[in-house]
C-alpha cells in the first residue's frame, strides 16, 4: 500500500520506494519509545544533571550548586522517590508529555517527557517575608531502567 501511494501520487519508481520504505523502517527504529530497549513506559529510573538556586526572601542568592539527580519512578503504583528511596511520594498527575511530582504545597516539581526537562520551584516560609527561602532547580534528565541504582524498590 505505501508502495502504491509512492508510486501513484509521487511518481516515484518502486526501485526508489524501496529505498524509502528502507529509510523509513531505519527511522522507525530510531525513534522507537525506550520501551522497546527494555526500560518500561510505567516503571523508569530518571538520572538527572541537575542546576539549583536557593534564595532568600529579599531575592540574594543563599546557594547555587550543580549536580546530579536521581528519580525512581513508578507509574503503575503513582509513585515514585529519590535517591536511597528513604520514603516513596505520590505522583500528583502523569500525563503523557509531562509527570508532575510533589512533595508538598509549596513545591512545584515537574519533568517533560518529550524533551528530559525537568524544573523544581520549592518554597519554604518563614516568619516573616524576608525569611522566606525559595529554590529553584533545572536540568535534563535521561530515562534509565528501574532500578539501575543499588536502591530498595518502592513498597
Amino acid at each position: 500500500m505505501f508502495r502504491k501511494y509512492l508510486t501513484t501520487h509521487f511518481a516515484i519508481s518502486p526501485a526508489r520506494v524501496s529505498k524509502f520504505k528502507s529509510a523509513f523502517v531505519a527511522l522507525a527504529i530510531i525513534s522507537m519509545p525506550s520501551a522497546a530497549y527494555g526500560v518500561s513506559s510505567n516503571q523508569f529510573d530518571l538520572l538527572c544533571s541537575i542546576d539549583s538556586h536557593w534564595r532568600d526572601g529579599s531575592g540574594a542568592e543563599l546557594i547555587g550548586q550543580s549536580g546530579s539527580y536521581a528519580l525512581h519512578v513508578d507509574l503503575l503504583h503513582n509513585m515514585w522517590c529519590d535517591g536511597d528511596c528513604g520514603s516513596a511520594q505520590k505522583i500528583a498527575n502523569a500525563g503523557i508529555h509531562k509527570v508532575t511530582f510533589a512533595h508538598s504545597e509549596n513545591d512545584d516539581f515537574t519533568v517533560d517527557r518529550d524533551t528530559g526537562h525537568l524544573y523544581r520551584h520549592q518554597g519554604i516560609k518563614g516568619g516573616t517575608a524576608a525569611d522566606h527561602v525559595t529554590g529553584d532547580t533545572s536540568g535534563t534528565c535521561h530515562v534509565k531502567p528501574y532500578w539501575t541504582q543499588d536502591v530498595r524498590p518502592l513498597e
